[in-house]
């Protein structure tokens, strides 16, 4: 049996993925196995057709594809995702129809879900036929009771593929719309006085498009904010290298635009607007450089304190990955999400009141200095980076040691002495049968208790002399 490995890692054949097939083909030698190196070598295939051509022809050829890929922020490294923007561009989709493929990503299980359903959707929009996906842990290979179970998969890979057994899409295709994209059709309401800094980063492409719209709408309501289009600066794609990992310097500084411009635009301001279109399952590549190349800032929350929204033009409602993508950069950031905005609606006006409100919002949490409470995207997230960190990655992200111990991010609930001193007490009362009796009949007001207070305070003051009445008649029922 033919198989065929896309690398998905800009340092081609030194992937630590890659490493997991290398292993299954150690296992399995009597296949024939061949790999390409698809994110390394994007340049050459975007440049040069007959290259890309030549690939093709060797992926038609395949009994099994496998896409082998390491996570480059919630997604897969941006030249992957040009690779696979090639494929569409160049209509090759009959290259890709009908083969077997399975897909297996390295991390340490940061949003690895998210790159594995986008790999996984782009397969069935290619009418390939997925048998399974691995989120390995980076480290996975190298402990022996993991072994076994990485060998077994890869066996039902090849047997699924050789026997030509069925196999069930997950995502389903794309509907068309009708839609044409946004178009403002009601007058602007007039700038917003601001005081504070707004910058907007946002994938135009050429000439006029929705997205540009939306951004133009947008500008509207703050004329003084600045514009990054995305396309317009020199931004290299991420090597990989992990120099950034010991003291936050890029191996791209003073070689593009980027470091700077995210450093004196985006770093300062106080209200960040990011904007692009739809691409197949996610944003284009060009949108995925710039998320990733702010890795120079390694796993740090450098958008606390930034108000944050994004227009998006395109499927989104059909994109719920892409949404969850978008909402987890900004709540692992750091950043105060006010809201994402898409311009599928039916009703153009409801649109443009959309943007004029998310203005509106931002503007007013910015003055206000909102927080708002972090969904698990942004909380389990940022406990896993602060985990990793401590234990087995500090030598190489030193940076962001520095960093967590600073700012108190290393927030174990196991230093909570008090709390654990109350807990060690606690637990052998509660075993007490009368006393146990008591506190179960307590525990569903008890678990109020603490909002009492807050919901005092809440009220105007003629009315909180009858809450705290009630409150405390409640009390004395139980």
């Amino acid at each position: 049996m033919k198989i065929v490995v896309l690398g998905g890692s800009p340092k081609g054949a030194n992937s630590v993925t890659l490493q997991y097939v290398k292993y299954w083909e150690a296992c399995f030698p009597e296949h024939e196995y061949e790999y390409i190196y698809a994110a390394q070598r994007v340049a050459l295939y975007e440049k040069n057709p007959g290259a890309f051509e030549e690939v093709m022809k060797t992926i038609d050829r395949a009994d099994l594809v496998v896409w082998a890929f390491p996570l480059y922020y919630l997604v897969v490294h941006s030249s992957y995702i040009r690779f696979i923007e090639l494929i569409f561009e160049r209509q090759r989709e009959d290259v890709f129809r009908g083969k077997y493929t399975g897909a297996v990503s390295t991390s340490i299980h940061f949003y690895d879900h998210t790159a594995q359903n986008y790999i996984r959707s782009i397969c069935d929009d290619l009418g390939m036929k997925y048998i399974g996906g691995v989120p390995a842990h980076m480290r996975d290979l190298t402990k022996k009771e993991m072994q076994p179970g990485l060998r077994l998969v890869f066996q039902r890979w090849l047997e699924t593929a050789e026997h030509q057994r069925g196999t069930i899409r997950a995502f389903a295709p794309v509907r068309e719309t009708g839609f044409d994209g946004y178009q403002p059709v009601s007058d602007h309401p007039g700038p917003l006085s601001a005081e504070k800094k707004v910058t907007i980063v946002a994938d135009l492409p050429p000439g006029d498009s929705p997205v540009r719209r939306m951004v133009e709408r947008f500008r509207k309501s703050f004329p003084g904010s600045e514009l990054i289009s995305l396309r317009e600066i020199r931004m290299g794609p991420c090597a990989g290298c992990l120099k950034c990992g010991f003291d936050n310097h890029c191996t791209y500084e003073g070689k593009d635009d980027l470091i700077e411009l995210h450093r004196e635009k985006v770093l300062t301001a106080d209200v960040l607007v990011f904007a692009g279109a739809i691409q197949r399952r996610y944003l284009s590549s060009t949108w995925h450089r710039y998320l990733e190349r702010n890795f120079n800032r390694t796993h740090q929350p450098v958008l606390a304190g930034k108000h944050i929204g994004f227009l998006v033009s395109g499927p989104l409602s059909q994109n719920g990955n892409t949404r969850e993508i978008l909402q987890a950069y900004a709540e692992t950031m750091g950043g105060t999400l006010a809201d994402i905005i898409s311009d599928e609606a039916d009703d153009a006006g409801a649109v443009d009141s959309a943007i004029d409100d998310l203005a509106g919002i931002l503007k007013r949490y910015a003055e206000e200095e909102v927080k708002l409470p972090v969904s698990f995207l942004g909380t389990a997230g940022m406990k896993l980076f602060r985990d990793e960190i401590y234990a087995g990655l500090r030598f190489v992200f030193q940076s962001d040691h520095r960093y967590y111990k600073k700012h108190g991010l290393y927030d174990f609930p196991q230093k909570r002495i008090g709390m654990l001193m109350l807990m060690n007490l606690a637990v052998p009362l509660s075993k007490i049968p009368f006393l146990r009796r008591k506190i179960r009949g307590k525990l569903v007001k008890g678990m109020t208790r603490p909002y009492h207070k807050v919901l005092t305070e809440a009220r105007p003051a003629e009315r909180r002399s009858l809450f705290q009445q009630n409150q405390q008649a409640g009390s004395e029922t139980a």
